[in-house]
């Protein structure tokens, strides 16, 4: 993806990736100023799973809910339900491991990088890929 005219270091996301994350129930919050979130798909209900929707960066260590991040892009899981993040703005990679029972899930800083992160994949093996 090329960024935006006009817009230097900003990227438009995928219609196809909204529409994917809208029907999985997750709830996009863009940048004040831009267009409205897209609203899940009829019979899905958006659940905070990370982030409090305020740009930042804090809340390693705590609960994912309490976090804050800055641009989240891409998303990927890995095979034991760990959720990661492409912080872009804060150019670093935060995973989300779930909780014990009842526990709520815990965020930490995965990786940094010297690049603002978008695209994120996951290999069999647990290898994380970061693509910029």
């Amino acid at each position: 993806m090329r960024p935006s005219p006009g817009r230097p270091g900003r990227r438009h996301r995928p219609a196809l990736a909204t529409a994917l994350l809208a029907a999985a129930g997750v709830l996009l919050t863009p940048a004040p100023g831009t267009a409205a979130p897209v609203a899940p798909v009829a019979g899905c209900a958006p659940v905070a799973y990370a982030g409090t929707g305020k740009p930042g960066r804090g809340g390693d260590g705590a609960a994912a809910t309490a976090a804050t991040l800055h641009d989240p892009a891409g998303l990927a899981t890995d095979t034991t339900g760990r959720l990661y993040i492409a912080d872009s703005a804060n150019r670093a990679v935060r995973r989300v491991t779930p909780g014990a029972a009842g526990a709520a899930p815990v965020i930490t800083t995965f990786a940094t990088t010297d690049f603002a992160p978008y695209g994120l994949a996951v290999g069999p093996d647990g290898t994380v890929y970061v693509s910029g």
